[in-house]
């Protein structure tokens, strides 16, 4: 192991320059280039070798306005965020009646010529009710960005749909509102993104672990926690080891495009899996920092792995609730490949909002997470024999093979139906 405890000061400088330097780094955007470039900056910096820059193709939904105003509540523009993927409305927007709609009646109802109001939905059970418009209420003070399967591009799947908090959303109940008026215009593209990667080797053993955390965010503003925090800690961790082996490798992997569905890491998986036959384990850094929040380490593996991560969290007295998990986003693509893994994330709750600033973030949870996620690789990574097995059930193999979208190949998104 290297010479270096974890610094959280040296962690959050990684997030002052994500957040205030680069900012946004939605997909295929100048900015998710230039967080690649510099993660590699530091990467080499450290001196690691095998430092790698891969390109691979992804969609993107790129906004180019969006707007929700209703008469009932003098007119005023309500704070919302578009879904992405879904459809636009017409270049001078739409205004229609309003109705409030059970989740359940979205599936089987007609709604001709209305913009329908609904909780805890997703536009895609909207499909082909004729609606002009949806507006979904977040459980949350404040809306929240989402971003639909790209695949629901296709002609007729999502109406154009906005999200809005839960007070607004009872505020136009309330007030018996009859009509609003909204605007949603997004354009459907295909992009360039990156993955970035280096190796520090094993000193006597082909077999590595895997520490990965993506680097883009959604379109929409906050950036901090989710997940410049995650990749501060992922920098970190790599600066301590850097000076010191192993005696199996590590991998550090940065993704793009996670937040379009995990398209980078599900790339790079299709692109390495020959060489993942050596991997052990993955350990996925989404969500660090955040002063107000609470540390996951969700299990997908053997039972050994939970027992193993929550012992050291009682040795280090690491506050995290320990669970198994059925996997998800940039762990499902090891874990279809029979990879154990842990999701180690530290809940916030400003995530896809422009509330996700880095003046929310802390020092001291920086420090800790990197510390448990250096303790945990240089435990496995050094024991002669790891302190669990490398297996995943396969009832999980399957489910997360299912997750995974098929038109993702080596080379990326591959759609042939997207506009």
């Amino acid at each position: 192991m290297g010479d270096h405890r974890a610094s959280g000061a040296t962690a959050f400088e990684h997030i002052d320059y994500l957040c205030n330097v680069i900012g946004d780094r939605y997909v295929g955007t100048d900015g998710e280039r230039r967080a690649a470039e510099y993660i590699a900056s530091q990467l080499r910096g450290y001196g690691l070798t095998h430092v790698v820059v891969e390109e691979f193709n992804a969609p993107q939904s790129l906004i180019e306005g969006f707007e929700l105003r209703v008469p009932g509540l003098g007119g005023r523009i309500i704070d919302c965020y578009p879904y992405g993927f879904c459809a636009s409305t017409h270049e001078e927007g739409v205004r229609a009646r309003l109705e409030v709609a059970d989740p359940v009646e979205l599936r089987s109802k007609d709604f001709d010529g209305s913009i329908v109001l609904a909780a805890q939905v997703s536009p895609l059970e909207a499909a082909s009710r004729g609606l002009e418009g949806l507006l979904v209420a977040d459980m949350t003070p404040w809306p929240t960005y989402h971003s639909l399967p790209p695949s629901s591009t296709r002609e007729g799947l999502a109406p154009p749909s906005l999200s809005i908090s839960l007070p607004d959303a009872y505020a136009i109940i309330s007030e018996r509102t009859l009509s609003a008026y909204m605007r949603l215009r997004q354009r459907i593209a295909e992009a360039k993104s990156v993955n970035v990667s280096a190796y520090l080797p094993g000193m006597s053993s082909e077999q590595f672990v895997v520490l990965c955390a993506h680097f883009d965010t959604v379109p929409v503003g906050g950036c901090g926690a989710d997940n410049a925090g995650g990749v501060a800690v992922l920098l970190e961790v790599a600066r301590c080891l850097a000076s010191g082996r192993l005696r199996r490798g590590v991998l550090f992997l940065a993704f793009g495009a996670e937040e379009v569905g995990s398209i980078g890491a599900a790339a790079y998986a299709k692109r390495h899996e020959p060489e993942l036959a050596d991997c052990r384990f993955v350990m996925n850094l989404d969500g660090g920092g955040a002063l107000l929040g609470r540390n996951f380490l969700r299990t997908t593996g053997p039972e050994q792995l939970r027992a193993f991560a929550s012992a050291l969290t009682e040795r280090l007295r690491y506050p995290a609730v320990v669970s198994p998990s059925p996997g998800g986003d940039d762990t499902l693509p090891f874990n279809a490949l029979g990879i154990p893994s842990i999701y180690h994330n530290r809940n916030h709750y400003n995530t896809h909002s422009h509330r996700d600033s880095s003046t929310l973030l802390g020092i001291e949870p920086l420090r800790r997470q990197a510390e448990y996620t250096l303790e945990f690789l240089t435990a496995v990574g050094n024991s002669e024999e790891p302190p669990f097995s490398r297996e995943v059930p396969e009832e999980l193999i399957q489910q997360a093979r299912k997750a995974l979208m098929p038109c993702i190949g080596p080379e990326g998104y591959s759609n042939p139906g997207l506009r």
